[in-house]
C-alpha cells in the first residue's frame, strides 16, 4: 500500500468542507422556496460526493418528474450510504413493480437503521409469504417509532391468532398517531400500509460530508 500522503488528506478534507458548506446552503435556500438555488447547491455537494446532498436532490428531480435522474440521484446516496437515499430508492422501485430492487433497497435502509424502511420491508416479505422474517421487520420499524409498523403487526399477529397481542400492538400504534378528533377506536388496519412519502436528509450542522 503506498503511503498516504499529507497533501492528499488535506485535499479530501477541503473537499469534503466545501460539499458540507453547499449541502447546508441548499437546505436554507431550499426553507426559504428558492428551488433553482437549493438544487444547484444540491447538485455541487453531491458533485464532491455529498450523500444527503444526492438524497435531498433525488426528492427534488422526483417532484419535478424527472424520474430516471431520481433514480440515480437516489442510488448514489445509498451508495455512499445515506439510509434516506436506500429507502427513497426502495420507493420509486416499488412504485415501478421491481420488487426485487425496493426490497434490496429496504434492507439496507433498514440495516443502517431506517423505521419506514423496516415497515415497507416487511410488507413486501408478508407478500412473499416469509411471515417470521415480516414480523421481525415490523417489530424493529416500531421500536424505531414508527406507528404503521406497529399497525402492520397488529394485523399480522390478529392473522396469526394472536388477538391478545394484536390488540396491544395496535394500542401502541395508535399512542404513536397523533390523535384525531373524538377518535376513540382503536387502530384495526384492513391492509398493511406501506410508507411511500419521500424521506429528504435534512441538515446537520458541522457532520461529515
Amino acid at each position: 500500500m503506498p503511503p498516504i500522503r499529507v497533501e492528499d488528506e488535506f485535499a479530501r478534507a477541503d473537499e469534503r468542507a466545501e460539499a458540507l458548506k453547499a449541502f447546508n446552503w441548499a437546505v436554507r435556500l431550499e426553507q426559504q422556496n428558492d428551488r433553482a438555488g437549493a438544487r444547484a447547491s444540491y447538485e455541487n455537494a453531491d458533485s464532491a460526493g455529498h450523500a444527503g446532498a444526492a438524497c435531498n436532490l433525488g426528492v427534488m428531480m422526483e417532484l419535478d418528474g424527472d424520474m430516471e435522474a431520481a433514480r440515480a440521484a437516489y442510488a448514489r446516496a445509498d451508495e455512499r450510504g445515506d439510509a434516506n437515499g436506500a429507502f427513497n430508492l426502495g420507493c420509486l422501485l416499488d412504485e415501478r413493480g421491481d420488487a426485487v430492487g425496493a426490497l434490496d433497497a429496504y434492507e439496507r435502509a433498514d440495516q443502517r437503521g431506517h423505521a419506514k424502511a423496516a415497515t415497507n420491508l416487511g410488507v413486501l416479505m408478508e407478500v412473499r409469504g416469509e411471515i417470521a422474517n415480516a414480523r421481525a421487520a415490523y417489530e424493529r420499524a416500531e421500536q424505531r417509532g414508527d406507528p404503521n409498523g406497529a399497525a402492520n403487526l397488529g394485523a399480522l399477529l390478529e392473522d396469526l391468532g394472536e388477538r391478545g397481542a394484536a390488540k396491544d400492538a395496535y394500542r401502541r400504534a395508535k399512542r404513536m398517531r397523533p390523535a384525531p378528533a373524538r377518535d376513540t377506536t382503536d387502530v384495526t388496519p384492513q391492509e398493511r400500509s406501506p410508507n411511500e412519502e419521500r424521506s429528504p436528509t435534512f441538515t446537520r450542522r458541522g457532520d461529515g460530508a
